[in-house]
Protein backbone atom coordinates (compact mmCIF):
# COMPACT_ATOMS: atom_id res chain seq x y z
CA UNK A 1 0.00 0.00 0.00
CA UNK A 2 1.30 3.26 -1.13
CA UNK A 3 0.79 6.11 1.12
CA UNK A 4 2.57 8.90 -0.61
CA UNK A 5 0.53 11.70 -1.32
CA UNK A 6 0.58 12.71 -5.54
CA UNK A 7 2.71 15.77 -5.59
CA UNK A 8 4.91 17.59 -7.84
CA UNK A 9 8.21 16.57 -7.19
CA UNK A 10 10.29 19.48 -6.64
CA UNK A 11 12.64 20.73 -9.72
CA UNK A 12 16.16 20.16 -10.04
CA UNK A 13 18.29 22.75 -8.72
CA UNK A 14 19.98 22.67 -12.28
CA UNK A 15 16.60 22.57 -14.16
CA UNK A 16 15.44 26.49 -15.10
CA UNK A 17 11.80 27.49 -14.23
CA UNK A 18 9.35 28.96 -16.88
CA UNK A 19 7.84 32.11 -15.22
CA UNK A 20 5.94 33.15 -18.21
CA UNK A 21 4.80 31.11 -21.04
CA UNK A 22 2.35 32.33 -23.83
CA UNK A 23 1.46 29.90 -26.72
CA UNK A 24 0.38 32.39 -30.05
CA UNK A 25 -1.54 30.93 -32.73
CA UNK A 26 -2.41 32.48 -36.31
CA UNK A 27 -4.03 29.92 -39.24
CA UNK A 28 -2.64 26.26 -38.71
CA UNK A 29 1.13 27.79 -36.80
CA UNK A 30 1.59 27.72 -33.25
CA UNK A 31 4.45 29.77 -31.75
CA UNK A 32 5.83 29.44 -27.80
CA UNK A 33 6.74 32.54 -26.58
CA UNK A 34 7.97 32.32 -23.07
CA UNK A 35 10.47 33.26 -19.85
CA UNK A 36 12.69 31.36 -18.24
CA UNK A 37 14.89 31.52 -15.32
CA UNK A 38 18.07 30.02 -14.37
CA UNK A 39 17.81 27.74 -11.31
CA UNK A 40 19.96 30.00 -9.54
CA UNK A 41 18.00 32.87 -10.70
CA UNK A 42 21.17 34.58 -12.36
CA UNK A 43 19.87 34.61 -15.96
CA UNK A 44 16.49 34.46 -17.35
CA UNK A 45 16.01 34.01 -21.36
CA UNK A 46 13.31 35.00 -23.66
CA UNK A 47 12.50 32.15 -25.71
CA UNK A 48 10.46 32.07 -28.78
CA UNK A 49 9.71 28.18 -30.87
CA UNK A 50 8.06 27.93 -33.44
CA UNK A 51 5.91 24.91 -33.78
CA UNK A 52 5.83 24.38 -37.09
CA UNK A 53 9.93 24.41 -37.33
CA UNK A 54 12.33 24.04 -33.91
CA UNK A 55 15.17 24.97 -35.95
CA UNK A 56 14.29 28.72 -35.96
CA UNK A 57 13.68 28.63 -32.71
CA UNK A 58 15.89 31.89 -30.71
CA UNK A 59 16.84 32.79 -27.37
CA UNK A 60 17.77 36.13 -25.76
CA UNK A 61 19.51 36.27 -22.20
CA UNK A 62 18.75 39.01 -19.73
CA UNK A 63 20.72 39.39 -16.09
CA UNK A 64 17.44 41.00 -14.82
CA UNK A 65 14.06 39.42 -14.74
CA UNK A 66 12.04 43.21 -15.69
CA UNK A 67 14.67 43.06 -18.99
CA UNK A 68 13.25 39.69 -19.79
CA UNK A 69 9.78 40.20 -19.06
CA UNK A 70 10.17 43.43 -21.14
CA UNK A 71 11.67 42.02 -24.00
CA UNK A 72 8.54 39.08 -23.17
CA UNK A 73 5.86 42.26 -23.88
CA UNK A 74 7.78 43.73 -27.03
CA UNK A 75 7.55 40.53 -28.83
CA UNK A 76 3.81 39.69 -27.91
CA UNK A 77 2.61 43.05 -28.82
CA UNK A 78 4.40 42.72 -32.18
CA UNK A 79 2.90 39.44 -32.59
CA UNK A 80 -0.60 40.26 -31.93
CA UNK A 81 -0.11 43.42 -34.60
CA UNK A 82 0.53 40.77 -37.00
CA UNK A 83 -2.43 38.74 -36.09
CA UNK A 84 -1.18 36.35 -33.83
CA UNK A 85 -3.35 35.30 -30.92
CA UNK A 86 -1.97 34.34 -27.17
CA UNK A 87 -3.47 31.42 -24.87
CA UNK A 88 -2.04 32.75 -21.77
CA UNK A 89 -0.31 30.86 -18.92
CA UNK A 90 2.02 31.83 -15.49
CA UNK A 91 2.37 28.41 -14.28
CA UNK A 92 5.59 26.76 -12.72
CA UNK A 93 6.42 24.40 -15.81
CA UNK A 94 10.22 22.86 -16.18
CA UNK A 95 11.37 23.66 -19.67
CA UNK A 96 9.70 24.17 -22.28
CA UNK A 97 7.68 21.83 -24.98
CA UNK A 98 6.96 22.85 -28.41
Amino acid sequence: MNTTPDTPQPTSATEPTSMLRWVFHRGGHALTCAVEAAADRSAYDVCIFPHWNLSLAAVERFVGPGSALQRHAEIASRLREAGWVAQYSATQITGIAA
